[in-house]
C-alpha cells in the first residue's frame, strides 16, 4: 500500500543518485531520477527542502519512493498565483509528448504535455502560459503561447 505525503530532505547524495526523505517519521529512500523526472532541478536541491512524494514499505522497516510528487500545493500556490506567467522551454520529449517550462523560480520547473503534433515550441523557446491544479500535489502548465 502506498502512503502519499509531505516530506523534508533529510539527506542528499548527489554523488551516489540517491537521497533520504523524513516522512511521517520514516526515512524513505528516494532514486535521484525519481526527483528529476518530477521536474527537480538536482543542482538547486537542498536538505530539509520540502516535497510531495508516495512510498511504500519493501520490507520491514524499509521505505522507498514510488513517485516524487513535486512542491505540495500550499508552497506552489504561494510562488505561483493565479494568471498568466511566462518561461522558457526546458526540455520537450516529441515521443512522449511532454516537457518542462522553467519559470525561473528555485526549485521549480512547470510539466506540460500536449498530444496535437507538431510541437511548435523547442527547447529555448520563451512561453506564456497558465498553471492549473489536480489533486492536492500535482500542478501544470496549460494554454501555452509563445511569448
Amino acid at each position: 500500500m502506498s502512503i502519499i505525503t509531505n516530506g523534508h530532505i533529510k539527506s542528499l547524495r548527489l554523488d551516489k543518485g540517491f537521497a533520504f526523505v523524513r516522512a511521517d517519521g520514516k526515512d524513505v529512500y528516494v532514486p535521484l531520477r525519481l526527483l528529476r523526472d518530477s521536474g527537480y532541478r538536482l543542482d538547486l536541491l537542498a536538505e530539509d527542502q520540502e516535497i510531495a512524494l508516495s512510498f511504500e514499505e519493501t520490507e520491514p522497516g524499509k521505505y522507498r519512493a514510488r513517485e516524487v510528487l513535486g512542491i505540495p500545493t500550499g508552497t506552489l500556490l504561494k510562488r505561483v498565483p493565479a494568471g498568466v506567467h511566462s518561461g522558457t522551454i526546458k526540455m520537450y520529449d516529441d515521443l512522449r509528448g511532454f516537457g518542462f517550462i522553467s519559470v525561473g523560480m528555485e526549485f521549480l520547473d512547470l510539466h506540460f504535455k500536449t498530444w496535437q503534433p507538431p510541437f511548435p515550441f523547442k527547447k529555448g523557446t520563451r512561453v506564456t502560459f497558465h498553471v492549473d491544479f489536480m489533486g492536492e500535489f500535482s500542478h501544470f502548465a496549460e494554454e501555452l503561447e509563445t511569448a
